[in-house]
């Protein structure tokens, strides 16, 4: 077999790594009534056996254990038809402890015993019958992935994916497992067109224009208009946000899109643009707030709550049973109305300055009922 080459630093002809994997294939079949193994082919080739598995499956999707467990087969189904030898010698031939352990084996691959299919009159064909069955598995397992996707999207509302699915499925008579499911509740208003127009700017790259409601930090929602070169859809904690170049402000910007109106998606085109990294700590970068560590103590009662809104690493019990919290959230309206909706069962440590905020809203509060 060739000299190995490190394929993670150099470019390699793929014919190269299809010459390895005939080598090996080869070396196999030769070897077959042997006993060979795996590590006994790794051995011959001179090459680590996690570098030659790399390799032979990268060309032929198969491991090289799978691959000698199914040509054993392939050739014992050949002698069973073809020749006068009983099963057990078969079996023993290719390696097989008992003809228990071959009966076993044979049946889970074609579906009839060792015995049953001696009898067969036409049998079924052995030549090349590993190559039919890694094409046979390899497209079941295409498929699988491809439907499963199709349902992903069907999930979040693509009437196209929703379609194909039904099609395949139906010519395939499969059906995509229901791995998903999503209720992005908002697009069933008046903007539940917003999804697949932006869907449409992006794949066809045509510029976007809309009004943008911008509310950090004003009483007033603040109107400006915005045209943007649509790259990304993007969800982000509880909310859907577009990513585009705007061509005002001469930058990637991420808009929310429950702050959208007016969409229309034009007929100019542009040229695509890379998408640089995500943030992980922001929502978007229009006007966001900067995060604020928060301290909380939360009583026992809201046990189920705080598990389902807040990641492990981030709740400490305490002795009395009742839980920290420490987290970094933006300071504006959408963090004191979740502070204050857990009522009496929680009380912010930290920061001092929104301890006395929420307390200032709990009185207002109070005077509204009083």
């Amino acid at each position: 077999m060739p000299e190995i080459r490190d394929y993670k630093k150099e470019k390699v002809p793929i014919n190269y790594y299809v010459d390895i994997a005939e080598s090996v294939k080869k070396y196999i079949e030769r070897n077959i009534e042997q006993g060979v193994s795996p590590s006994d082919t790794a051995k011959a080739a001179n090459y680590s056996l996690k570098q030659l598995n790399r390799i032979f499956f990268m060309v032929t999707g198969l491991t090289i254990g799978e691959y000698i467990r199914w040509n054993k087969l392939a050739k014992a189904l050949f002698e069973l038809k073809h020749s006068d030898a009983s099963i057990i010698s078969i079996a023993l031939k290719y390696g097989y402890d008992s003809q228990e352990a071959f009966t076993r084996a044979f049946k889970d691959n074609f579906s009839v015993t060792p015995g049953e299919y001696k009898k067969m009159k036409s049998g079924f064909t052995a030549k090349n019958w590993h190559i039919n069955q890694f094409i046979h598995q390899t497209a079941h397992n295409f498929l699988t992935e491809i439907l499963s996707a199709l349902q992903g999207l069907s999930k979040v509302k693509t009437p196209e994916a929703e379609l194909a699915l039904k099609k395949l499925s139906a010519i395939f008579q499969k059906n995509a497992t229901n791995w998903l499911e999503v209720d992005p509740s908002y697009w069933s208003s008046p903007n539940s067109h917003f999804f697949n127009n932006f869907k449409t700017a992006i794949l066809e790259h045509r510029i976007a224009e809309f009004d943008y409601y911008t509310t950090y930090g004003k009483s007033i929602p603040k109107k400006s208009h915005r045209r943007i070169e649509p790259v990304q859809l993007w969800f982000k904690s509880r909310a859907w946000y577009i990513k585009g170049h705007c061509l005002s402000r001469k930058e990637m910007r991420t808009f929310r899109l429950t702050r959208i109106r007016n969409l229309k998606i034009t007929t100019e085109r542009f040229t695509p643009r890379d998408l640089p990294p995500t943030n992980p700590t922001a929502y978007s970068n229009e006007n966001q707030p900067p995060l604020v560590k928060y301290k909380f103590r939360v009583k026992p009662e809201m046990i189920s709550r705080i598990y389902d809104e807040f990641e492990g690493g981030t709740i400490k019990k305490q002795r009395d049973g009742s839980y920290i919290v420490t987290i970094l959230w933006p300071e504006d309206n959408w963090v004191y109305g979740t502070i204050l909706s857990y009522g009496e069962y929680i009380d912010v440590l930290e920061p001092e300055s929104i301890r006395q905020t929420i307390k200032e809203k709990v009185l207002k509060v109070a005077e509204i009922y009083c």
